[in-house]
């Protein structure tokens, strides 16, 4: 499933200046279930049994997915490249260990970028809109939900949108997204393959707590 991969890019490839994160303010945890940010006062419960990438394991995955969404297009390539300057992973959640030989692995992976250069930006249906156009403008075939729709997640309101995809024999459904917190936009990418009941992951989804724009 290595397309895969480019589920945790895509949300972070807005961003072209040189902006960058002067301070790195990684999310923690003490038991490997409750998973703290303090600079986005953020945190997150993850079931014992998932597994939890590591930073050195996510930020692999960030410039894996480069690859894959550029293709052989050394434009994109460039806007991707400059993106990984300014983002900076939060966390990765699966429920089987990355490279099980499973074909429904769900996850939820989060991400901040600051968007300071961007400030027309004013809301996560207006992140997610231009994270739609660089993914239709990748290599990735997706079908993409038009709507920007809102849900309430212990009080903070979060815009998303789905999307769907297949992947050889296997479908891949996505919900996408996103809520601004000071100078950063906070993404999360919740994806199920070969699923219907999504009951558990959204469990996991119902515990974020984390501190946004009104």
């Amino acid at each position: 499933m290595k397309k895969l991969v480019v589920l945790f890019l895509s949300l972070n490839l807005i961003s072209c200046s040189d902006v960058g994160i002067k301070e790195v303010a990684w999310t923690t945890s003490d038991d490997g279930i409750h998973f703290s940010n303090e600079k986005f006062k953020m945190s997150i419960i993850k079931p014992k049994s998932w597994y939890a990438q590591n930073i050195k394991e996510l930020v692999a995955m960030q410039h894996k997915g480069k690859d894959i969404m550029s293709g052989d297009d050394e434009n994109f390539e460039a806007i991707v490249d400059a993106s990984l300057k300014t983002s900076l992973p939060l966390f990765g959640f699966h429920e089987f260990t990355p490279g099980t030989p499973t074909d429904n692995n769900s996850s939820l992976m989060g991400v901040a970028e600051n968007i300071s250069a961007l400030p027309g930006i004013k809301s996560g249906c207006d992140y997610l809109y231009h994270a739609k156009q660089l993914i239709k403008q990748s290599q990735v075939q997706m079908e993409i939900e038009d709507e920007c729709l809102k849900q309430e997640i212990n009080g903070v309101n979060i815009s998303y949108f789905n999307s769907q995809m297949a992947v050889g024999t296997n479908t891949v459904k996505q919900k996408y997204m996103a809520c601004l917190s000071g100078d950063y936009a906070i993404a999360v990418i919740r994806t199920v393959i070969n699923k219907e009941n999504t009951s558990e992951i959204d469990e996991v989804l119902n515990t974020l707590k984390v501190q946004c724009n009104a």
